[in-house]
Order: C-alpha cells, then structure tokens, then sequence
C-alpha cells in the first residue's frame, strides 16, 4: 500500500459538504441511491427537484413554484423584484 493510499484509507469520511456544488453532487446521489433501494418512492424525485429549485435563480423559481401569475405579482412587490410600470 502507497503512502497516498494510507491516507485515503485513515482519512474520516466526510459527510458536510464544503461547497455549495459537492453539497448538490452529495443530493443527487443520495437520489439515485432511494431511485435503487426504493423505486416506489417520491423521495428521489423530491430531492431532483429540490437539486433544480437551488439552481434557479429567484424569477425561474417563483414561476415554477407558483401558478397564479398575481400571487407572484404579489410576492415579487414585496421582495422588490417587482417592474415599475409604465
């Protein structure tokens, strides 16, 4: 066995991400691992969409979130995203 692979082998796991992106690689496979060991689940499922939702910015995620195109009106007046009118 290598030095290198000594290390590997005695290091801790790690399980707190250290980047927003390891943190969402970290997501997808628990996903895939509830897709394996429990197909009937709305986990996975649950999970890819809170993936997607985190990359989105604010706007897409409002209008995928909320239907009733007032209603975002109304939040996005409140956040202060809201257009001026013309």
């Amino acid at each position: 066995m290598t030095q290198t692979t000594q290390d590997s082998a005695s290091a801790p796991l790690r399980t707190t991400p250290a980047t927003r992106d390891e943190a969402f690689t970290m997501l997808a496979g628990i996903a895939q691992f509830f897709k394996n060991t429990e197909p009937q689940s709305p986990v996975p499922y649950l999970i890819e969409r809170a993936i997607k939702w985190g990359n989105m910015p604010l706007e897409g995620w409002l209008n995928d979130v909320i239907k009733d195109s007032n209603v975002v009106d109304s939040i996005r007046d409140v956040l202060g995203t809201k257009e001026p009118k013309q």
